[in-house]
């Protein structure tokens, strides 16, 4: 998510920051598997994130699907973190 003023973000910078949250999807390779995790709890937990950031501009709903092979070790660490998150909120 992007507030009304942000860029897109490149992929080595943190997953929440000033005007963005967003999420990487390790090991989606097609638009219909795009689709089944892009759930409404994710855009949630995005929300959530960008608020708690500090973050208070309005903000648009955007799925961009680009090659992430190059990605900081913290940004990895915060992938497993909501992943472990994802799972513990559906049990």
């Amino acid at each position: 998510m992007l507030d009304t003023q942000a860029a897109l973000r490149t992929s080595d910078l943190p997953d929440v920051g000033p005007g963005y949250a967003r999420s990487f999807m390790a090991g989606v390779d097609d638009l219909e598997t795009l689709r089944e995790n892009c759930t409404p709890l994710l855009y949630q937990q995005l929300l959530d994130d960008y608020i708690k950031a500090g973050n208070k501009s309005s903000v648009f709903w955007e799925t961009v699907v680009y090659n992430s092979a190059v990605r900081s070790k913290q940004s990895r660490k915060r992938e497993a973190e909501r992943e472990e998150r994802r799972r513990s909120d559906s049990r």
